[in-house]
């Protein structure tokens, strides 16, 4: 039987601070294509298309996280990483649903117009990003 080796903390801690630095530079134009979206009368088709780029690289982002080996120092910050990446992924998909509505889909518009953009969690996401960097700094230093 193979041995596993156990993955050490700080390459799961680069992992996390890679993603972490990609969500973050992401989130300019994810506010760009939410903002779009928010607007009153049609929204342009490429913001479609941006929005579609940008839920697929945040779904990624997720998929590289939960691909890491579990590690018990790390599953509150694991949990957090993919809980606002998750929140950026949903605030793309659903402001594109609202504006380029499948159908029947009661009080869209409604919605659509309140849309703000990524909110609390784009500033969540970038103090868990420097988080990450502080732990992944005293990792090396040991």
């Amino acid at each position: 039987m193979a041995h596993r080796r156990e993955r050490p903390l700080w390459e799961t801690l680069a992992t996390f601070s890679s993603v972490a630095e990609r969500a973050v530079a992401l989130q300019p134009d994810a506010d760009a294509v939410i903002h779009a979206c928010s607007q009153p009368g049609e929204t342009a088709p490429q913001v479609a298309r941006e929005a579609f780029h940008l839920a697929s690289e945040y779904n990624r982002l997720v998929d590289w996280i939960l691909d890491c080996p579990e590690n018990d120092n790390l599953t509150a910050l694991r949990a957090d990483l993919v809980s606002q990446l998750r929140y950026h992924l949903i605030m793309v998909h659903d402001s594109v649903r609202f504006a380029f509505p499948n159908g029947r889909m009661l009080n869209a518009e409604r919605y659509r117009l309140r849309l703000t953009g990524l909110g609390t969690q784009a500033a969540a996401l970038r103090a868990t990003h420097e988080r990450v960097e502080a732990l992944l700094s005293a990792a090396l230093s040991e």
